[in-house]
């Protein structure tokens, strides 16, 4: 086991500290920028047919003092490729699948979270399967890729709940037209596809968060 697995589960051991508090509310989405081609490295133009990403796990990150910020700074800036763990069914944690279609792009929602009020700095996310079809001049592409790959991103600014800001919003924001930039596609497998795509991603993905002031009736 890498010290950036134990450094992950040690965090994430000090994530279940913190229980549900009912009221707060985050809503999950993914902004892509549409994929319609991809360049090799040999400078082959891949017309893309579908481009799909599974995430199978979201998990919010504290703003902790002491060892988790440490771990932080291990494990963020730039974004890690660690291995996958496992899912505890935390408040902070949302689970999959749910599909991230990067080749029509645009915003779509993946779902919500109910997080205890805190602060927070940071993002786990969890991708499996993946999937990518296309027209490589007169032939067709067609790939079913396995990544589950763990990838820590800080969020732009930290995201902060509390009685008077109940509610948020989590944009992963992807981009992947470089994707194939390093690799030669008519010599390309499944598995050295995965390994590309599991490359690119910690520098393809940012987030950013923002919080909304809870209304107060009177």
């Amino acid at each position: 086991m890498t010290s950036r697995t134990l450094l992950a589960l040690a965090l994430s051991s000090l994530l279940a500290c913190h229980s549900h508090v009912d009221g707060t509310s985050v809503e999950l989405v993914a902004a892509s920028v549409a994929v319609d081609q991809l360049v090799d490295a040999e400078g082959r133009t891949l017309e893309v047919d579908r481009l799909e990403l599974d995430l199978d796990l979201l998990e919010l990150i504290f703003c902790e003092d002491g060892l988790a910020r440490r771990m932080l700074r291990e494990l963020l800036l730039p974004g890690r490729a660690l291995a996958h763990h496992g899912s505890h069914g935390r408040p902070t944690e949302f689970e999959g699948p749910v599909t991230i279609d990067a080749k029509t792009g645009g915003e779509a929602v993946l779902g919500a979270l109910e997080p205890p009020p805190g602060r927070y700095c940071a993002a786990m996310l969890v991708f499996g399967d993946a999937r990518l079809e296309g027209q490589l001049g007169e032939a067709h592409i067609s790939h079913a890729l396995t990544l589950g790959t763990t990838i820590f991103v800080a969020l732009d600014t930290p995201l902060e709940l509390s009685s008077a800001q109940r509610e948020g919003k989590l944009a992963l924001r992807l981009d992947l037209r470089e994707l194939l930039a390093e690799v030669d596609l008519e010599a390309a497998t499944a598995e050295s596809l995965a390994e590309a795509l599991e490359a690119a991603l910690p520098g393809a993905i940012t987030a950013g968060a923002v919080a909304v002031e809870h209304a107060h009736t009177h």
